[in-house]
């Protein structure tokens, strides 16, 4: 018959003699018990035993040990201006795109990035977005003890968004990204709109700042009604992004929005703020992010900090000579000056990096 030990063997012998057999049993016995610590599978003592022993590792916990946070523990995001260097315009998905998304995928684990600010070029298929999209959705970057998915902004603008003359492209833009919206299945869906439109740059603003400035509340009320429309009247909820250089404190209005300066303007009327604080040391960094910081916690709105990796003139205004390792210092030492500092301690944000493609070929060390 079967024999079941303390420890839940079980096997069934062949009929023999009853001295040898008894022998058998007898030593197999001792031997079973001798292995289970002298207990049976039923007593208190191995209950005890059990209990107190931790249980099996489970695949889930077997996950892979916390990465160091880069950015002092926050979040960090890339512009990527040239959406055609990932995707072709072709309508088949080539092994070509499904490589670039697997480098950019890499690129975003190894630097711990959880936003892609994705220019949009109308000429590249609506289906490659979507599969764009959702790939990166489905991408798990760990950034400490946690990972997060890849959230990816539709981003656009030019200076002349604001007059007449950008008009048509700026519609088009936005018809774009509602449509794609509309037609897009969860895990394909942008997490919002990025618009990188800079007016000082067209010559409105120069000739009459008044008037430039004017133009560019117009411009920002308009899109956030749009957006803001949209989610009404078909449920597309999109966050909304401007970017802005960090002077605009220093630009004042008294026009038909009332009066006050720019960046306070825009941290009342937009949900999300990237400032351009482009330094390549921590401490003119904080100090020009500083008063925009200080709206994001007045106003209870999130700001992107951003830093340079392209090469510029003057030298000070990107890493670009400093590499990464120094940038990361920087930053960490970044995230400690508001931390101390009261009227910043308590602001929402994450770093902006400009832009994937200087970012990925910029050295560790300084060149």
């Amino acid at each position: 018959m079967p024999i079941k030990t303390g420890c839940n063997a079980s096997e069934e012998f062949p009929q023999a003699t009853l001295p040898v057999r008894q022998v058998v049993l007898t030593c197999l016995c001792l031997l079973v018990l001798n292995a289970c610590g002298g207990n049976s599978g039923n007593s208190d003592s191995d209950t005890k035993t059990r209990a107190a022993s931790p249980p099996p590792v489970s695949s889930a916990s077997a996950m892979r040990a916390p990465v160091t946070p880069l950015y002092g523990g926050k979040a960090a995001g890339t512009w990527l201006w040239d959406t055609a260097s990932i995707l072709s315009t072709g309508n088949k998905l080539t092994n070509a795109d499904k490589a670039n998304i697997s480098t950019l995928i890499q690129f975003c684990k190894d630097k711990q990035v959880t936003e892609v600010y994705l220019q949009i070029n109308r000429d590249i298929p609506v289906a490659k977005y979507q599969y764009l999209v959702s790939t990166l959705a489905a991408a798990s970057v760990a950034t400490g003890s946690t990972s997060s998915p890849i959230a990816v902004q539709a981003l656009d603008g030019a200076s002349n968004w604001t007059v007449a003359a950008g008009e048509t492209r700026k519609n088009a833009f936005m018809d774009w990204v509602f449509a794609y919206q509309k037609a897009a299945t969860a895990t394909q869906r942008f997490s919002g709109i990025h618009f990188d439109v800079e007016p000082y740059t067209a010559q409105l603003w120069k000739d009459n700042l008044a008037a430039g400035i004017l133009a560019y509340q117009d411009f920002v009320t308009d899109v956030k009604k749009r957006i803001a429309a949209k989610k009404a009247s078909d449920g597309l909820d999109l966050s909304m992004t401007v970017d802005i250089p960090f002077w605009y404190d220093e630009r004042l209005y008294n026009n038909s929005y009332g009066s006050g300066n720019l960046a306070e303007w825009v941290y009342q009327n937009v949900p999300v703020v990237a400032i351009m604080s482009y330094r390549d040391t921590s401490g003119p960094m904080f100090d020009v992010a500083k008063n925009e910081l200080a709206y994001g916690v007045l106003y209870g709105k999130r700001t992107i900090i951003g830093a340079e990796t392209s090469q510029q003139d003057p030298t000070y205004v990107s890493f670009y000579e400093e590499g990464e390792a120094i940038m990361r210092t920087e930053l960490n030492r970044v995230v400690t000056a508001i931390s101390l500092d009261s009227s910043t301690a308590g602001a929402r944000y994450s770093f902006g990096i400009h832009d994937y493609k200087n970012w990925k070929t910029m050295p560790l060390s300084p060149r």
